[in-house]
């Protein structure tokens, strides 16, 4: 607790300068996560035309790790909370979690959104 307002600054200005990244350099995109409203530890985007486990395999190996469910998803029979929101499929399927630690780095946002911008690869 006693850092917790530090880190979750830094956690607000590394998920933004994502966010920024996004907007600026990529077309296909949609962001499902109320930027202003969540916590700055999270983040949901939806890439449409690519499914979330392509982005996700892709991105393993550089050992970038993200997540296509909620954490508090465990079962997948259940609805998605973005199906559950009656997003469009192409949404729900290119969804991807992104979180954000006060461990990570303005180098590990580089690497991720470098990464991120060679997505050609996963066609």
């Amino acid at each position: 607790m006693k850092n917790f307002e530090v880190e979750e600054k830094k956690k607000g200005i590394l998920k933004n300068k994502v966010v920024e990244y996004l907007k600026d350099n990529i077309e296909d995109f949609v962001i499902n996560t109320p930027v202003d409203k969540s916590p700055n530890s999270i983040l949901n985007v939806s890439f449409l035309n690519t499914r979330g486990e392509v982005i996700l395999h892709y991105l393993e190996q550089d050992d970038i790790y993200i997540s296509t469910t909620s954490a508090c998803s465990s079962n997948k029979k259940t609805k998605t909370n973005l199906e559950k929101l009656n997003k469009d499929s192409n949404i729900c399927d290119g969804s991807i979690r992104i979180c954000f630690s006060y461990e990570n780095t303005k180098e590990d946002i580089d690497f991720f959104l470098e990464k991120l911008t060679m997505r050609k690869r996963w066609d």
